[in-house]
């Protein structure tokens, strides 16, 4: 059974070394590919480490869809290549396993479903837990009822202040927005959104675990609804719609919405996932999760040692880790509900 990771990366290259390096050493069945948003220097460097099979350069752009096309662009190399894969998982350079992979390996191996990922339909009351992603309704009208045009790639505080009242004027219309949250965009109401009773908008979590049926799903739509995909390229933050919206609104997959890894947004600030500490550790062990994100080891240069201690622990003693509130909250390992098309 073959894990392929697809990790986003675009600084920290130490890191990024140690993550791969630890992939490298917890499965023996894996294909590691590295899209990485910096120099061409950095990107030979990043071909050497241990564990890297691959490295392609990065679309840049935080909310856009550069994301998405590093991730169809390897699916379809996966393809081409008649790659053995099963399962792939997307991972930035800031997560790390907090759990042995060989168990995560035995349980996608044994798995049900065809993907791991927190999904929503938008359309539906929800009652999520703090921690996890979610908009507010006009946050979803704003983000993917309009089209956007980027003005401004970065937005610093000056620049937002500076806005906040022609912002707020126009944002009171029916039909334009500025937002400053992922850069300065303009956006006008889309006149015929795609989003049906019968294709109904989710959003989500983009760092999640697929199995290849899921993998194959996305890229028939993509060759098969060119209108859909290019509608999604001027949406604000598609990485939190397009892939989970395609694999919701397919009957012939089982989805869960439990998390393989552990994050944590109750504080967050302009959708950047809180940076993880040592105090944090406990809650991200006990959550049952094999990843965690986002740790900086220039913040906490010894966390990754901390965090391997626990896992050679893990490993020796061999007791089940335990699965936190939340994620069975969140978990769909339930029959199908045929009006979404997902447990």
């Amino acid at each position: 059974m073959s894990v392929a990771f697809l990790i986003h990366t675009h600084k920290s290259l130490g890191q990024i070394s140690r993550l791969c390096g630890t992939i490298d050493q917890g499965l023996q069945s894996k294909f590691v590919t590295i899209s990485h948003n910096g120099s061409a220097e950095d990107r030979a460097r990043l071909a050497s480490f241990r564990g890297v099979d691959r490295v392609i350069p990065a679309i840049g752009g935080r909310a856009q869809f550069g994301l998405i096309d590093a991730f169809l662009g390897e699916l379809r190399r996966l393809e081409r290549e008649s790659s053995p894969y099963e399962w792939i998982a997307v991972l930035s350079g800031q997560d790390y396993p907090i759990r042995p992979l060989s168990e995560m390996a035995a349980e996608l191996n044994q798995s049900p479903f065809d993907g791991y990922f927190h999904h929503f339909d938008t359309t539906k009351p929800r009652n999520l837990p703090p921690e996890a992603i979610d908009w507010p309704d006009h946050e979803v009208q704003t983000r993917y009822y309009f089209q956007h045009t980027l003005l401004k790639r970065a937005s610093a505080p000056t620049l937002r202040a500076a806005l906040t009242f022609p912002r707020r004027l126009i944002n009171r219309s029916h039909d334009y927005r500025i937002h400053t949250g992922f850069g300065v965009t303009f956006g006008r109401r889309a006149p015929t959104p795609p989003f049906t009773p019968e294709f109904r908008l989710h959003g989500g979590n983009a760092w999640m675990t697929i199995r290849r049926s899921a993998a194959r799903s996305v890229l028939r739509f993509v060759d098969d609804r060119p209108d859909i995909t290019n509608y999604f390229r001027r949406v604000l933050t598609p990485d939190e719609a397009f892939l989970q919206t395609i694999m919701a609104n397919d009957p012939a997959l089982r989805l869960s919405s439990r998390e393989l890894r552990y994050y944590d947004c109750r504080s967050a600030i302009l959708g950047q996932m809180n940076t993880l500490g040592p105090a944090d550790l406990p809650r991200a062990f006990e959550s049952g999760c094999y990843f965690a994100r986002k740790f900086d080891i220039d913040r906490d240069p010894e966390i990754l040692d901390t965090i391997d201690a626990h896992l050679a622990t893990a490993s020796s003693s061999k007791e089940p880790t335990g699965r936190r509130e939340a994620d069975i909250v969140l978990s769909t390992d339930q029959p199908r509900d045929p009006e979404r098309g997902s447990p």
